[in-house]
């Protein structure tokens, strides 16, 4: 969630009618629809060629998913009683990440495009299968200017 608050906070105001107007818009409303969109691609698009590296990369990763992860559901049930500190951290992680890249002079939509991309990356651990994330990658572009489009229309 950390991931996906920053990416919009960075994504938002370069697509919103008025970026003034989003402040203080809660980044999190718009995570259902933006998953949406990331799943159509995976159901709606066809499924890529994959090079047999690719498809090994596949199978291997979702035989260390099964080995050494738990079940999504896990994630929802077994809080960590620590889970503050660790957000603060990834959270403080993030920003200094960003802010030092922005005045470094790095494009402020290439750190959004790789915080979009991380976000995406980091469903494998929620149920999105190594195949379908290699799809998501693959239509990358598509869903980005998907969701792109989605901001435009529902942001102020």
């Amino acid at each position: 969630m950390s991931v996906f608050y920053f990416w919009f906070n960075l994504e938002a105001p370069l697509h919103a009618k008025n970026p003034k107007a989003i402040q203080g818009e809660d980044a999190l409303s718009h995570m259902e629809a933006i998953i949406n969109i990331a799943k159509k691609a995976i159901t709606s698009k066809p499924t890529p060629v994959l090079s047999p590296e690719i498809q090994a990369l596949n199978a291997k990763m979702q035989q260390l998913k099964r080995d050494h992860l738990p079940n999504p559901e896990h994630f929802d049930q077994e809080i960590p009683d620590n889970l503050h500190e660790q957000t603060a951290h990834v959270n403080v992680t993030i920003h200094t990440l960003t802010s030092d890249y922005l005045k470094q002079k790095y494009p402020l939509e290439a750190i959004a495009i790789v915080l979009f991309s991380q976000w995406l990356h980091l469903s494998v651990f929620f149920g999105v299968s190594e195949k379908d994330w290699q799809k998501m990658d693959y239509y990358f572009k598509e869903i980005l200017e998907d969701t792109r489009r989605y901001l435009r229309k529902n942001l102020n």
